[in-house]
Order: structure tokens, then sequence, then C-alpha cells
């Protein structure tokens, strides 16, 4: 299962500009604006184009469907610059934004991504944000990390692919309730959570890279009523060295699904499904952590392959509605492995039910399973278990087949 952590061709502009993806037929296409790139706005290559920008977004001189081509790379600054309904903001090969943030304590948007629009290929770099070096649990906003959020997304039929984004900000990609939202083949080097959902259904994460980020990789949350995200997918992509989780479902993951994904190094565990039980929404059904699918995956060299997490200190979970808790949990065909001296397990199950393996691998200094029956009521820690497909030693870092590639997250 092959990674590939270097940037993307950009063949989408040609397509973009044939209209390939902007119309189902040619009378559509005909009502969409030219694209407008860059030089011809009269830019160049280390401007700051932040005023420009938001003068072209406020007189609408950029309209719904149409798109903008960045040729090289340009200084911006700014807050909630909104893209209008299917606008594509895209770019030649390793131009984007050197985004510079206005204080450490600033949480605005960059950019607001109206419904249906397109990033693609865009380089977004947070220049200023600060390197703390910082390797524990609890970062300091405004000290390890500002906490501006890079691009907030507030429509359905969001689209960002081909794109890259580093430097410690509070978030990179922050989804508010936007259905159908997809991320592929992206990557992201350091911030807190580098990508956030909050409610929103069948959002799809394919092929993407998520590196050194000073909490979670991806971390889900509920909307203030209640609503978690739905019919998740995450696939193909690579979550290496986050200090916290790679993936942490403290909003909820129903009907969601892990399919041939690589969790490495990561400080705390690969994926933290996660169930907080404080006020009554939390009770919400679509908030909660049922039916997931974990498939085809490797979790290495961290404390926890998989963790399932109940916060219930106020009680709220009770004999009546405890059925809640996360269960119909399935791990299928995948591998744990320890290379550490300290090792570490493939499941901590704080509390749940019906969580269940199969075919599962334990490579290495790892054992299978810890159970704590932490904070939550019967039937916590029934139906749990499973089969183990086979033991042995870890494999090699590097070289010969079957190794694992940290830098590449690939087998050979």
């Amino acid at each position: 299962m092959p990674f590939s952590l270097n940037r993307i061709s950009s063949k989408a502009i040609g397509i973009f500009l044939a209209g390939g993806l902007w119309a189902a037929d040619a009378g559509a296409q005909a009502l969409r604006p030219p694209p407008f790139y860059s030089s011809g706005l009269g830019w160049s290559a280390g401007q700051d184009i932040s005023s420009a920008l938001a003068d072209l977004l406020s007189n609408g001189t950029f309209k719904a469907g149409g798109t903008l081509v960045l040729e090289d790379t340009y200084k911006i600054s700014g807050s909630n610059l909104r893209l209008p309904e299917n606008f594509t903001l895209t770019a030649t090969q390793g131009a984007g934004l050197d985004v510079r943030t206005a204080s450490a304590t600033d949480t605005s948007a960059l950019f607001i991504l109206s419904s249906g629009v397109t990033v693609d290929n865009v380089t977004f770099d947070v220049v200023n944000a600060p390197e703390t070096g910082y390797s524990g649990a609890k970062p300091v906003p405004g000290t390890d990390y500002h906490t501006k959020r890079v691009l907030v997304v507030e429509g359905d039929g969001v689209s960002v692919q081909n794109s890259a984004f580093s430097g410690n900000v509070s978030m990179h990609i922050d989804v508010h309730n936007g259905d159908r939202f997809t991320l592929s083949s992206s990557s992201f080097d350091g911030g807190f959570y580098q990508v956030r959902i909050i409610g929103g259904d069948d959002a799809k994460v394919t092929g993407s890279h998520f590196r050194k980020s000073l909490g979670d990789g991806i971390k889900t949350t509920a909307t203030p009523a209640g609503d978690g995200p739905e019919r998740m997918t995450v696939a193909d992509s690579f979550f290496e060295r986050n200090n916290r989780d790679g993936l942490d479902t403290a909003g909820g993951f129903k009907d969601g699904q892990v399919r041939n994904s690589v969790f490495y190094g990561n400080g705390v565990s690969g994926i933290d499904i996660k169930s907080l039980y404080k006020s009554k929404s939390d009770l919400d059904p679509s908030k909660q952590n049922h039916n997931i699918r974990i498939s085809g995956s490797e979790f290495i060299d961290s404390p926890n392959g998989v963790v399932v997490t109940v916060i219930n200190r106020s009680g709220l979970l009770n004999s009546s509605n405890a059925h809640l808790m996360p269960h119909g949990i399935k791990v299928i065909d995948s591998i744990f492995e320890s290379n550490t001296s300290q090792g570490g397990r493939a499941f901590l199950i704080k509390d749940g039910y019906d969580i269940r393996w199969e075919g599962i691998s334990l490579l290495g200094n790892i054992s299978e399973m810890r159970f704590l029956g932490a904070e939550a009521p019967s039937p916590s820690g029934t139906d749990i278990g499973g089969t183990i497909a086979a033991t042995g030693a870890p494999r090699r870092r590097a070289g010969g087949p079957g190794a694992f590639q940290p830098e590449t997250g690939s087998l050979r």
C-alpha cells in the first residue's frame, strides 16, 4: 500500500479550464465566468496580496462558479475572506500562499469556503507560526501554536485536493456541519487539530498525510445541538508522529470506516474512539460511536493502536441509556506492531461493549488488549475479544521484503 508524499502534478488546471469539472453540460459551462490568473491581475511573486484579494471578493469581481489560478507564491493575511459558491482556488505546481497571522490569539478564518468550493493544488504555509518543539499532550495556545484557522468550511460539497498545509496553527481545515466534504491527496505538517469535522454527514478523507500535529491529525466534534458526523470514511492515509492521536472521534463516528491506512509513532494512539457524556446533547443518536469498521490498516510504534474511551464523570450515562456507549466496533485484517523497548498494546478499552477483531497480527513487543471498566455502567466490558492470525518479530524498519518505510508510509 504505497503512499506518495510528493505534491501531485497539477493536471487539474487544464481540466478546470476545459470545463470538465465545472459543469454537466456545455450550457452550464457557458454561464461560468472565465478564469482569473494572478499574473493577469498584476501580482508578482512574493507580493502581499491581502488587500487586493479582499477587494476582489468584496466588490463582486470573483463570482460564483469562477476560478482563480495562482501562478507564484504570495504573502497573505486577513480574516474571513469568503469564497463564493462553486468557486475554484487553484495553483500551478508549487505555487500558493505564505500565510501570516495577525496575532498569536486571533481565532478567525483566513478563508471561508461556501458550498461547492474547490481548493486544488495550493500550498498554504503559515510562515510566522511558532516552532517551540513541544512534544507533550497539552500545547499552550498562543505559545506553542497560533489560534488562526486557515480554511473554514461553511457549506456542502466542498473539496480540498492535492494541497499542502504547514505551520502550527489551531486548525488547517475546520468543517462546520458541511455535508459531503472531501479531502484527498493532501498533506499536513504541524498544527493543533490539523482537520476538525463538526457534524455533517458523508465526509471522505483519502490518500492524505497527517504529520506532527501538536494534538490530533483528525478530530471529530458535534454541533452544540449534538449532531455528530455520520458515515465518515478515512482511507489510504498516513498518520505520522502526531502528539496525541491520529484520529480522535470525540464528536462521534457513527457508521464510519477506516480502511487501508497507516498509523505510525503517534503519541497516545492511532485511533481514539471517544464518547463524552456531559450534557443531554451528548445523547443524540448521531453523535454515538457505533457501527465502526477498521480494516486493512497498520498501527506501528504507538503506546496503543485503538483506544475506546468513555468520559462520564457527571453520571449522565446510566443504566437506562448505557447502550449508547461505544459499541459495534470491528477491526479486521490489520497489523499491530511495536519496534520500541517500551512496547505497546493493540487495544486499550476503557469502556465499551461489542468490540470484536479478527485476522489481526501482533508483531514485536506488543500485547493484545487491556480493559479498564473506568466510567461506564453495564454492559461495558461484555462481548470484547477476537482472533489473532499471526504473531512474531517486528518487521525491520528499512530494507528487505516487507519492511515498513516510515518516510513514505509504505511497505517494500
